[in-house]
């Protein structure tokens, strides 16, 4: 299948963000090509790997390798300082290194992460048309800076914080700004078991459940029609939004899922849309939001060998 061109946004996962290096090998597969590539909260690390050159491959290798435990270190007095129990700079570090310190100037892909900042109530995005010389590493902190979990972020006169809050803005946003569509890859979990109970419910507890809360109630917002079918919502089962001790077969399978949701899902899509191209599809970037009716998706299955890299910069 030929895919023609979109613009990809990857949005969302906490640490099951390995389903979007499944997106990206379904992407090269059906052949759809994209020169800009847009992250939110956990798409966001995928997204800037992927933009630095590092393959679908490589970035599965790296979190796959890679205890995420090592990464953050949850204080709850912080929280009184910083507004969050990390401040998230091993993570920043870890993520810099991989990216050898590129600047968005410095990528050949042009990426755009996003971030929420508060006081404003908007999305700001950083890319190389607004942000040259920001580290992209710096960014991807920014976008995500789980409410409670990790300290809020000043830029300037911004106080940011995760940018999965405003998904559906930067959506239309990018919709909006180009010919080329946009759809965004949303991971989620339909099935969320409820939380083991225990004798104790000490304070660290309580902190840790209202950010399981907050990005669970995020991936599962309500969608329009316009922004259905222009969505792709990767069902991971019972996986948390934040589990920093994923096996190696649980980040696999994560995978496996993107990958496979994204095959049996965005042909549909796709067609949805370049079905009628002076309405933009049903509800697509020509018409007015919202219109017509996205296709249901399938459960996921076993996924082949896709991978590389997509969309040649």
């Amino acid at each position: 299948m030929g895919g023609g061109e979109i613009v990809p946004i990857l949005s969302g996962g906490g640490t099951r963000f390995p389903a979007h290096v499944g997106v990206l090998r379904a992407l090269e597969e059906l052949g759809v090509e994209f020169h800009r590539l847009v992250g939110l909260s956990g798409g966001s690390i995928v997204a800037s790997l992927f933009a630095a050159g590092a393959t679908a491959t490589e970035i599965e290798q790296w979190a796959c390798e890679t205890d995420f435990r090592s990464l953050v270190r949850f204080t709850p007095p912080r929280l009184l300082l910083r507004g969050g129990m990390c401040s998230g700079k091993t993570f920043e570090a870890w993520l810099d290194e991989r990216l050898h310190g590129a600047t968005f100037g410095d990528l050949d892909l042009d990426l755009a992460v996003v971030a929420t900042d508060i006081r404003l109530r908007r999305a700001v995005v950083f890319s190389r048309d607004t942000t040259p010389e920001l580290r992209v590493a710096r960014a991807v902190r920014f976008s995500t800076g789980i409410p409670v979990l990790f300290d809020y972020q000043r830029y300037g006169a911004a106080v940011l914080v995760d940018g999965e809050i405003l998904a559906n803005e930067i959506l239309l946003t990018e919709t909006q700004r180009q010919e080329t569509p946009a759809f965004t890859f949303e991971v989620e979990a339909a099935i969320r078991p409820p939380s083991p109970t225990s004798r104790r419910f000490r304070l660290a507890d309580y902190f840790s459940l209202l950010a399981d809360t907050f990005t669970y109630a995020t991936s599962t917002r309500r969608l329009g029609p316009w922004a259905w079918n222009h969505t792709v919502l990767i069902d991971i089962g019972t996986v948390p939004p934040v589990k920093l001790n994923l096996s190696v077969e649980e980040k696999s399978a994560l995978v496996q899922r993107g990958y496979q949701t994204t095959l049996d899902v965005l042909p549909i899509k796709l067609r949805n849309h370049f079905s009628n191209p002076s309405e933009g599809g049903e509800g697509g970037p020509g018409s007015s939001p919202p219109r017509g009716h996205g296709a249901a998706q399938p459960r996921c299955a076993p996924h082949s060998s896709g991978q590389g890299k997509v969309g040649k910069r």
